[in-house]
Order: structure tokens, then sequence, then C-alpha cells
């Protein structure tokens, strides 16, 4: 539906071979299969792109580490709509609800001309390490409390 851009397509999976065909079929040399990558390499994949992209089934993940990696990197997301992304993605990205190619396509158009800014950074700031740290730290230490005041 696009008229530039090269859908870089990476990782693993069932469907790998007939992916592989329906881009070189579709989008010839504006494809490009990158195979799989080790963790310590993922952000410079990230970077190498404009958008992120990954269009799982609703409820499919339970929680979407590859979306916050990617913004992250600062690049914005784009995902199906559902409760987790809608709370992970924010402002971070755009989530689409219609499964089709025209939406697809529109989405990635707005995401390529929009001025992102530091949101997507932003946005996967929200689930940091240490903010993830804190908050067991403070669920422990309130069971703790609770436990001791019973005695």
């Amino acid at each position: 539906e696009m008229k530039r851009g090269t859908l870089i397509l990476c990782g693993g999976g069932e469907e790998k071979g007939e992916l592989i065909k329906l881009g070189d079929k579709l989008l010839g040399n504006r494809f490009l299969y990158a195979g799989r990558f080790h963790d310590k390499d993922l952000a410079k994949f990230y970077r190498t792109g404009d958008i992120f992209s990954m269009m799982s089934d609703i409820n499919s993940e339970s929680f979407g580490a590859v979306l916050l990696e990617a913004m992250a990197c600062g690049k914005p997301v784009i995902a199906r709509n559902d409760e987790t992304r809608r709370w992970l993605i924010g402002n971070g990205g755009i989530l689409i609800d219609k499964d089709d190619p025209e939406t697809y396509a529109k989405a990635l158009e707005t995401a390529l001309k929009k001025k992102w800014g530091n949101a997507p950074i932003k946005q996967a700031s929200k689930f940091s390490w240490k903010k993830s740290a804190d908050g067991y730290e403070k669920l422990f230490l309130d069971v703790l409390e609770k436990q001791m005041a019973k005695g």
C-alpha cells in the first residue's frame, strides 16, 4: 500500500518461510529478511529503522518487551490495540484495531510524518528495571510491615 519504505523482518517462527516469500513477492528490493539477532545486537537493529512494528495477535503476548526495547531506542511503535499494549505504548506509538493493509499503511504513514521527539523513550522509561525493582521493594516492605504488625 505504501510507495516508499523498506520492510525489515527478523526473527524466526513457523511462518518465517511464508513471510519471506510474501515479502519478496510483494515488495521485491524493498524487503529484507535480516535473520535472528542476539540480545546484545538488538539495540543496533532497532536503531536502523524509523518505526518498529509487531502485529502479534491480540493478547498473544504476556508483556511485549520488544515494544519497550524499541521505544527505549527512540523508535515509535505500531501494534495492535489491546489493553496491555495501550498501557505499554501510551504516547510512544500508534495502536490499530483493524487487521487490513490499508489501516496498517495509514498508521505507518502517520508514524513517519509525526514528530515524536522523546515520547517513545519517555514512555519506555516508565518500565525501567529501576522502577520495577523499586515497585517490588515497596511491595515486599508493605507485606513485611503487615506481617510484623500482626505480631
